[in-house]
């Protein structure tokens, strides 16, 4: 079952990659071209950690309108309706605020979770991984999303727990050997590391695709009316 959950995943994010391209790319090519110009020309000597702070902030507040817009983009497909970028954003923008709060709860609990030897992280961010679906599709505040994210992936929460481990070593191994290859003083370094983190805000598509595509076997899905 796995596997097929797996190729489901690949077969969707690779019929519809245009699309989930338009959605991603317009956002997140414009920050990183702004965060190598702050790293370089704006931020102070050494990259202080309130230098890194200000770009994790910009980034954070960015991450909901594409990564909400990429789950009404697949629920639409799944309708037979797909929408457009703009409509994504409008939709995702509608909930801002609510996926801003369950991202920063998910992201604080996994952290704390991966600081206590990784396997705690990776199995909260499995058994959280529909969190963002409900507060979405649901309709539901953060915690109640979380709530329910905890009871609906019980019995995929390894499903879910192998397919991020996969992701997460494809996307991040060439991160490892661009520090073999090349020193992080160097422009090569740094137009190198900007464009891989282009892709992995791409690619990382698929955690949400794959997610669900388990969230759906568990909860099938009507989904809301586009604006």
């Amino acid at each position: 079952m796995f596997s097929t959950l797996l190729s489901d995943s690949f077969i969707f994010f690779r019929n519809h990659f245009s699309a989930i391209a338009a959605i991603i790319l317009p956002i997140i090519i414009p920050f990183e071209i702004f965060s190598a110009l702050y790293q370089h020309l704006i931020a102070s000597d050494g990259y202080a950690l309130a230098d890194q702070l200000i770009l994790m902030i910009i980034g954070l507040m960015i991450y909901p309108i594409y990564a909400g817009g990429l789950v009404f983009f697949i629920v639409s497909v799944l309708r037979r309706e797909p929408i457009d970028n703009n409509t994504a954003w409008r939709m995702a923008w509608a909930n801002w605020s609510r996926y801003l709060l369950v991202t920063v709860m998910i992201t604080v609990a996994v952290m704390f979770g991966l600081s206590l030897l990784i396997v705690p992280g990776i199995i909260l961010g499995a058994r959280l991984a529909f969190s963002e679906f409900e507060v979405l599709l649901g309709g539901n505040d953060p915690v109640t999303a979380i709530s329910k994210s905890w009871q609906l992936t019980r019995e995929y929460m390894w499903y879910l727990a192998g397919g991020f481990i996969l992701f997460t070593v494809a996307l991040y191994a060439p991160y490892i050997l661009l520090e073999y290859i090349s020193s992080p003083d160097s422009p090569l370094y740094w137009a190198t590391s900007s464009v891989l983190n282009v892709l992995v805000a791409l690619f990382g598509a698929l955690y949400t695709v794959f997610a669900f595509r388990i969230y759906d076997l568990v909860k099938p899905q009507t989904p809301p009316e586009t604006e």
